[in-house]
C-alpha cells in the first residue's frame, strides 16, 4: 500500500476510499510536482478526497466492489518443483547404487554403464538397459524428464532412449525416442509381451530433453530441443495396465533406459516426481471454518485444479477432467506474480487412485482437523452412472497444505437426483452451510446454484435452503463456481455463468451482479477474498480464463488471474489470525 493510500484511508470518518485507477501514473506525478500540485492536477483524486463518507460497513455490499485485473499468467510446470522424488546429475560413481539395472528382451544384454563426471554412458553391441530407481509416486500423476547429451550415431536398427515407470524386465510402461528410426512411441510390456501403442515421426537432435508424463491412465511423451517442451504423442494404457490401482502403482518405479545396435549413448541427468500443471482453474481459498482465509507471512493459501497434458478433442469425452488433479498453492500478496505450489491432494475411492478436484479445504479449530470437500471428477466419463458427486473427508494430526497426501473420502449425502459439484463450505452462526452446483449432463448445460445447511460438516442432516434453476433460461445457461463469502458483515453466494457473476443472499434471493472483468472462453469462478492489513480490508479476486495452451496440445482452461477492487474497507472482514 502506498503512503498516499494509507493517508487517505486514515481520513476522519472515511470508511471506504476508492483507489486511483492509475496509481503508477499518480505516483510519478506526485514525485515530480509534489503532493499539492498532484492533487490539483488530478480530477479523480480531488473527487475522491472531497466525497462524503460512504455508507457504514454494515451497508457495504459486494455490488459496491469494482474489480480490475492486476496480474495474469499461465503456470506451466511438467514437474512439480516441491514434489520431486528423483534428481540425479550422474556426478559420482555412487549414482550407480541408486538403480537396479535390468536387461529386457529381446537383447537380454544391458551393455556397460559408466556413471560419473555428470554423465551416464551406456555402451556395447546390441544392448537394451533399463535403470529402475527406488522412487515412485503414490498417485498416477508422474513426470520423468531425461537429459540426452548424445545418441550412439553408429547406424543399425536401434539408437533409442526410454523414460517411464518400471516394475521389472518383463513389466514396464515407457515412452521412447529412436534416433535411428526418427520416431517416438510407447511400449507397455506386460509379462514379457510387448504392446506398442503407435508411433509418431519426429527428429530429436541431441542435446535434448525427453519426457514421459502420466495423467491418470493417459501417457504423454514430450520433447524439448531448447525452445520448451512440445507434445509428441498421447495414449491410454488402461486396458493393458491400470495404474490407478494402488497395489499395481506401488510396484512401478521411476525409470529410464538406453538401447542401441552398437556404440555409446550418453545421458547427463534425470528428474522424476509428481506432475505439475499446464494451466489452472477452480480456485478456492483455504479457510478456517468461519471463513477466515489462511494467510501466513504475507502469503494466501488456496487450492486449484491442475490441468493435465491432454490432446485436442479429449475434454468433451471426460479425459481432460480425469487428467487433472488437486494442487495446494500460495500467492504472495505483495507480488501477485509469485505463485508457488506447495502440496498435492489425491483421493482413493472405490479401489482407485484418483485426481478428484474442484473442491474446498477448511480447518475446524474445535476438532483441530481439516475438512476436504471435492468434486469426483477423477473417474468421470460422459456415460450412464458416471456422474460427478461431492465427497468429504476429515483429517486430523497432519498438515494437509504441504507435501503429497492421498485421502479416502466418502460421498456427501446430498438429497438430489442430479449430479453435483463445486462445493464451498462455511460455518455461519453455528450452522454448516454448503454451496454447490446441481447439473444434468443430458441435456448438457443445465447447471444452477444450490445452497444448503446442516448441523455438522458431514452434512448428514442437510436441508436445502434454496436453489436457482431459473438461470438456465438466461443467456449464460451454465452457472457454476459456487463461493460463500462475507462482505460488509453479511454472507453471500457467488456464482458465474458465461457472461456475468451473480450474487445471492443466504435465502438464495438474487442481489445483483459483481463488477469484475468477465474472462472469455470459460466460466471464471468468482473467488472474492478479503485481505486484512493495517486495520483495513483489501479485496482481491482470483480466477481463470479459457485460453488453450497450443504448445502442449491441451484443450483445458488455463491462465491464472488476480483482480483487485478499487475499494478498501476500514476494519477487518476477518481479523488476521495465525495458522494452526
Amino acid at each position: 500500500m502506498t503512503d498516499f493510500e494509507k493517508k487517505a484511508n486514515n481520513a476522519p470518518g472515511q470508511e471506504v476510499v476508492a483507489r486511483l485507477m492509475d496509481r503508477r501514473g499518480f505516483l510519478k506525478t506526485l514525485a515530480a510536482a509534489g503532493a499539492g500540485a498532484a492533487i490539483g492536477s488530478n480530477a479523480l483524486l480531488r473527487e475522491t478526497l472531497a466525497q462524503k463518507a460512504p455508507p457504514s460497513r454494515g451497508n457495504f455490499k459486494p455490488t459496491d466492489l469494482h474489480f480490475s485485473i492486476e496480474e495474469q499468467y499461465r503456470p506451466v510446470s511438467l514437474l512439480a518443483e516441491n514434489c520431486v522424488e528423483l534428481r540425479d546429475g550422474f556426478d559420482t560413481l555412487a549414482s550407480a547404487t541408486n538403480y537396479q539395472t535390468l536387461s529386457p528382451a529381446p537383447e537380454g544384454d544391458a551393455g556397460s554403464a559408466t556413471f560419473g563426471s555428470g554423465k551416464l554412458q551406456v555402451s556395447g553391441d546390441s544392448y537394451f538397459a533399463l535403470f529402475k530407481s527406488d522412487t515412485g509416486q503414490r498417485a498416477p500423476f508422474t513426470t520423468i524428464i531425461l537429459d540426452v547429451e548424445r545418441f550412439a550415431g553408429s547406424g543399425g536398427e536401434h539408437d533409442a532412449v526410454y523414460a517411464g515407470l518400471v516394475k521389472d524386465a518383463d513389466n514396464y510402461v515407457v515412452a521412447w525416442y529412436d534416433d535411428a528410426k526418427k520416431q517416438a512411441g510407447f511400449d507397455v510390456v506386460v509379462d514379457g509381451a510387448v504392446n506398442s501403442l503407435g508411433t509418431v515421426e519426429v527428429d530429436l537432435p541431441a542435446p535434448a530433453r525427453f519426457a514421459f508424463v502420466l495423467n491418470e491412465n493417459l501417457v504423454i511423451s514430450l520433447s524439448d530441443t531448447g525452445d520448451g517442451f512440445e507434445h509428441l504423442l498421447r495414449r491410454n494404457v488402461e486396458e493393458l495396465v491400470d495404474l490407478r490401482e494402488p497395489a499395481t502403482l506401488s510396484e512401478y518405479k521411476n525409470g529410464f533406459g538406453a538401447r542401441a545396435s552398437s556404440g555409446t549413448i550418453v545421458l547427463d541427468g534425470v528428474e522424476a516426481g509428481y506432475y505439475g500443471e499446464v494451466g489452472v482453474r477452480d480456485e478456492n481459498i483455504v479457510t478456517y471454518s468461519d471463513g477466515t482465509p489462511f494467510i501466513e507471512d504475507g502469503k494466501l493459501y488456496f487450492t486449484q485444479t491442475n490441468a493435465g497434458v491432454v490432446g485436442d478433442g479429449v475434454y468433451a469425452g471426460g479425459a481432460g477432467v480425469r487428467a487433472a488433479h488437486f494442487g495446494v498453492y500460495t500467492l504472495d500478496l505483495s507480488d501477485y506474480a509469485k505463485l508457488e505450489e506447495v502440496g498435492k491432494i489425491f483421493f482413493q475411492r472405490d479401489g482407485k487412485l484418483l485426481g478428484d478436484h474442484a473442491g474446498h479445504v477448511t480447518y475446524d479449530e474445535d476438532t483441530e482437523s481439516f475438512h476436504v470437500y471435492a468434486s469426483t471428477w477423477g473417474d468421470f466419463r460422459f456415460e450412464p452412472d458416471s456422474g460427478v458427486q461431492v465427497s468429504h473427508v476429515q483429517v486430523g494430526g497432519t498438515n494437509l497444505l504441504e507435501g503429497v497426501h492421498v485421502l479416502e473420502a466418502d460421498l456427501l449425502p446430498i438429497p438430489t437426483q442430479t449430479e453435483v459439484y463445486d462445493p464451498h463450505v462455511a460455518r455461519i452462526r453455528g450452522d454448516w452451510w454448503i454451496g454447490y452446483v446441481e447439473t444434468r449432463q443430458s441435456p448438457f448445460g443445465r447447471h444452477y446454484p444450490v445452497l444448503a445447511k446442516a448441523s455438522g460438516p458431514d452434512f448428514n442432516d442437510l436441508t436445502i435452503v434454496g436453489k436457482d434453476p431459473s438461470v438456465n433460461s438466461l443467456p449464460g445457461r451454465v452457472y457454476e463456481g459456487t463461493k460463500l463469502q462475507k462482505v460488509g458483515g453479511e454472507w453471500y453466494v457467488f456464482v458465474s455463468g458465461f457472461g456475468d457473476y451473480r450474487i445471492y443472499d443466504l435465502g438464495m434471493n438474487f442481489v445483483g451482479n459483481l463488477d469484475a472483468p468477465y474472462l472469455e472462453g470459460t466460466i471464471p469462478h468468482p473467488m472474492v477474498v478479503p485481505i486484512p492489513e493495517d486495520g483495513r480490508t483489501r479485496w482481491i479476486m482470483i480466477t481463470f480464463d479459457g485460453e488453450t495452451y497450443d504448445g502442449l496440445g491441451t484443450t483445458t482452461r488455463s491462465n491464472f488471474y488476480v483482480m483487485e477492487a478499487a475499494e478498501i474497507t476500514r476494519g477487518y472482514e476477518f481479523p488476521p489470525r495465525p495458522l494452526p
